[in-house]
């Protein structure tokens, strides 16, 4: 009898303190980040394309990584929505292929293309998921993308 008790309060506990965690992880508020100076522009932004190995010397650099293939099954091609967002708001994105990304150490997380994803030094701080229904809006929409962007970058370095 007592072993029951002691088991009800135990798994009691853990129930609370796994809601406790929750609701705290829950609330935080998100921090934006600032882009690396260079990959904002005065003028229109652009793709820089790269391969693994130029990946690997971003080290300390936060930037936004366009990973592709190259087909699209998109109503509207995405590339089309990324750089009419690239143009207006004067910001470069990095890209590369597919095949190429797969050697990267971002490819275990990101595992299908195409992907807008915020890297942070070498780490990732969020990516569009080609599999997910919640992110095929901002792959057709200028604005959804640019609403998903702004609740981790600032568009501006003046911000």
């Amino acid at each position: 009898m007592k072993k029951k008790i002691l088991l009800i309060l135990f798994f009691l506990l853990i129930l609370i303190l796994s809601f406790i965690f929750y609701q705290n992880k829950k609330e935080q508020p998100l921090e934006r980040i600032y882009l690396s100076e260079k990959y904002y522009k005065e003028e229109s932004g652009e793709f820089i394309k790269v391969e693994k190995k130029e990946l690997e010397k971003n080290k300390e650099e936060t930037y936004i990584l366009y990973t592709y293939n190259s087909f699209c099954s998109f109503p509207i091609s995405c590339e089309s929505i990324f750089k009419e967002f690239m143009e207006t708001h004067h910001i470069d994105f990095v890209s590369i292929p597919f095949a190429e990304f797969k050697k990267t150490l971002f490819y275990p997380k990101v595992k299908y293309a195409p992907s807008i994803i915020i890297i942070q030094n070498q780490k990732i701080i969020a990516y569009l998921d080609a599999e997910s229904n919640e992110d095929i809006e901002r792959y057709q929409d200028v604005e959804k993308l640019k609403q998903w962007l702004e609740k981790y970058i600032y568009l501006s370095i003046e911000e």
